[in-house]
């Protein structure tokens, strides 16, 4: 019966957010989307809390875009929409009773969509090599070598394999599923409509510090970490939302909520274009990390530069100036804002965890500062920060990286995440005459990625969203320039609404035929 109620409020909250996002976007959208993924939010709820066995629950996400993704334009806004809603029910793969390596409902349903990739995408027939490509590899060859450091042969396919699951899956079933720029613009949609739903969750979970999600965990008799804990701030509960712990589910309401706050294109009118992103803010706030609203920060700065906007961006800066002076000036007499920030009552960032690990981290790195050490060595190493749940938490990736693959992993890595962002603008600057915002959306995302993953580590989803946001980058780095807007001119309210941007509106869904 607690299953039943959880499932029913958690339908509630976040069907509710769903229902705004579709009353204040454009009509043409609402009519492409509305009904597809209402159902496949629906959906995703019944698979999540009512499937006997994490066996079945897995095989039905498997199934979420093979059953509802009809045309190739559907496979990637599906994909994405339901990689961010489902909850990651784990599992034990085997064989024979040989443990092979552990999946999820994150996996499962990437490969439902490389599946439907396959079958209906096909990239609009342009399989050379791009930089973000290479990229991804880069990134893929170091997290592989480091895994396989020091450990058996056996182990070294079971890290090849989980990899390729992580890395590579995301960027096939999104890459071969791109062929114009409303193919990107539709992706687009998919995670903002999930962040809207996943916002008023948000809400809902630190209003009433109830995680409706955790409760399936119980059911399929899953124990997760107390690092996976519930967690208070300032008299709110830290919402995790479908994620395992607030920070990464903050990671992600920062991308959506960036997406958002750049496409005005997708609603109908200025007054529901703020109000949305005024929901958005606030489901931000909800699982209170300041790394997320860093992010969103550096996005917002990445994507003024890109769009050679530079004048409103220095008044951006001011307007956040001021606002966060605002804010601290709050923290130093509001005892509750002042634990939200993290700060003393004096005003001083209080020492915490990922400061201790970077000192510690920085210590045993210059050991083997060139070329890392095998990740066992480096456990053992850093025994003294364990936390409470036994294990060390590598809050920091690039510190990670650095332990385990040394300066030549972290160049590596760093240019991975770096060098696509340079092509997307070069590529934005060269076809300035057409509808390149998604290019320059894009390369904020990378920047603002690359600094988010200084606050947290690189696994599972968010992992899996690297290869999603390459797989993006990739297409858009080689598609034909005519193939980056419509070739339907730009509506009247689209006009109106992109009058303080610098390129050209067009209406995103003219057709939305495959």
């Amino acid at each position: 019966m607690y299953l039943i109620k959880a499932a029913l409020f958690l339908g509630f909250a976040s069907m509710a957010g769903l229902f705004l996002f579709f009353a204040c976007a454009n009509k043409s959208i609402a009519r492409e989307f509305r009904n597809k993924l209402m159902m496949v939010l629906a959906y995703c709820i019944l698979v999540s809390f009512f499937s006997p066995t994490p066996l079945i629950c897995n095989l039905l996400a498997f199934l979420t875009v093979p059953l509802f993704a009809r045309k190739r334009t559907e496979i990637a806004p599906i994909y994405v929409f339901s990689f961010l809603i489902l909850p990651g029910v784990g599992m034990p793969l085997t064989i024979g009773g040989t443990w092979l390596m552990a999946i999820d409902n994150i996996m499962s349903v990437t490969a439902g969509a490389a599946l439907m990739a396959t079958i209906k995408g096909g990239g609009g027939g342009q399989r050379s090599w791009t930089v973000p490509g290479v990229c991804l590899l880069a990134i893929f060859s170091v997290y592989v070598l480091s895994g396989i450091r020091a450990t058996t042969p056996t182990n070294m396919l079971r890290v090849l394999v989980e990899q390729l699951c992580t890395f590579v899956l995301p960027f096939y079933a999104v890459r071969r599923s791109i062929r114009t720029g409303d193919d990107v613009r539709r992706i687009f949609i998919g995670m903002v409509a999930a962040t809207t739903a996943l916002s008023t969750l948000a809400i809902y979970e630190a209003w009433t510090t109830w995680p409706l999600y955790r409760v399936i965990y119980n059911h399929y008799g899953i124990t997760l970490g107390s690092g996976a804990s519930v967690k208070m701030r300032g008299g709110l509960l830290r919402s995790p939302g479908p994620f395992p712990e607030p920070t990464s589910f903050a990671y992600w309401l920062s991308i959506g909520t960036f997406i958002a706050m750049t496409s005005s294109w997708m609603f109908r009118s200025k007054i529901k274009f703020w109000g949305m992103c005024a929901v958005l803010l606030l489901g931000m706030y909800a699982p209170q990390s300041r790394g997320a609203w860093l992010g969103l920060i550096v996005a917002y700065l990445v994507y003024q530069v890109g769009t050679g906007q530079v004048s409103k961006m220095l008044k951006g800066v001011v307007v956040a100036a001021l606002f966060g002076g605002l804010v601290y000036g709050a923290a130093l007499t509001i005892p509750q804002v002042a634990q939200t920030l993290g700060l003393d009552t004096t005003g001083v960032v209080k020492r915490d965890y990922r400061q201790d690990l970077w000192t510690r981290g920085i210590e045993e790195a210059q050991h083997n500062l060139l070329i890392g050490t095998d990740i066992g060595t480096v456990m053992t190493s850093l025994a003294d920060m364990k936390q409470g749940e036994g294990i060390v938490d590598f809050v920091n990736t690039y510190l990670y990286v650095l332990l385990v693959s040394g300066l030549i992993g972290v160049t590596a890595f760093g240019s991975g995440l770096l060098v696509p962002i340079a092509v997307l603008w070069k590529r934005a600057k060269m076809l300035r005459r057409y509808d390149t915002r998604q290019l320059s959306v894009i390369a904020a995302l990378l920047g603002s990625i690359a600094v988010m993953l200084a606050f947290t580590s690189l696994v599972g989803r968010s992992t899996m969203g690297l290869g999603v946001m390459l797989g993006m980058a990739a297409a858009l780095s080689k598609m034909r320039p005519a193939n980056l807007m419509t070739q339907k001119k730009p509506s009247r309210r689209a006009k109106n609404l992109g009058a303080n941007d610098a390129t050209p509106q067009v209406d995103p869904v003219p057709a939305m035929t495959g």
